[in-house]
């Protein structure tokens, strides 16, 4: 069901889409079940500014949920000129990913760590 919500609400638009979603989509006190929906988040309420945390209540406590939102914000650093920042966000989830064994994280980090070396 979340992504049939955000792929709808991201079409129809507005200032609020990301409340609407979220309203829809997350019972209070839980997490967004499928935590790579988190791009589809970013399209619908738009570009968050580089300080602007994650909101509440997206990303679960889990390892894997903490290193996606990790890899949010190297992104979103790297993108507003941050790179030293950017670093910090892209170890921090290399950190997380290898916590768990996971290798798609582990890869996007390095590529992203790797990006920045260069």
């Amino acid at each position: 069901m979340e992504e049939y919500v955000l792929c709808v609400v991201n079409a129809a638009g507005g200032s609020s889409a990301l409340e609407r979603i979220r309203s829809i989509t997350i019972p209070p006190g839980q997490w967004l079940r499928r935590p790579q929906l988190l791009l589809l988040f970013s399209m619908a309420g738009g570009p968050r500014p580089a300080g602007l945390p994650i909101p509440p209540g997206l990303l679960g406590p889990d390892p894997w949920s903490q290193g996606l939102g990790r890899l949010d914000e190297g992104f979103r650093r790297l993108f507003s000129g941050e790179p030293a920042r950017a670093e910090a966000a892209f170890r921090q989830a290399l950190d997380s990913f290898r916590s768990i064994g996971d290798r798609w994280g582990i890869a996007n980090s390095l590529d992203r760590l790797a990006e920045l070396a260069g």
